[in-house]
């Protein structure tokens, strides 16, 4: 499957793969994490459909405009942003913050 592909082209096929396999590990410990907290499965559906939504916008966004905002600044307020996110979740309990 992978033969006729260049090294770029794997790489981009191993990272995208390793980058699938971190959310779907990242959702089930979300909702492990939610029902710790004590959120009713209600609010457990809510968050991970809006943290789908928020994943989704936050994909198309910057891939459509990462040329007119400059590629490297895109890529760093991403990871800033992602960093910003998971600071959040881990110090804020409240359903609503999160």
């Amino acid at each position: 499957m992978l033969r006729g592909l260049s090294l770029d082209a794997k790489l981009l096929f191993l990272s995208k793969s390793a980058n699938i396999y971190a959310f779907g590990y990242l959702a089930v410990t979300l909702v492990i994490y939610s029902q710790v907290l004590g959120f009713d499965p209600t609010k457990i559906g809510a968050m991970l459909s809006l943290t789908l939504l928020g994943d989704v916008v936050l994909s198309i966004l910057p891939t459509t405009h990462a040329d007119r905002w400059d590629e490297k600044r895109t890529l760093i307020g991403g990871s800033v942003l992602a960093i910003f996110t998971a600071v959040i979740f881990c110090f804020t309990p409240s359903f609503w913050v999160l």
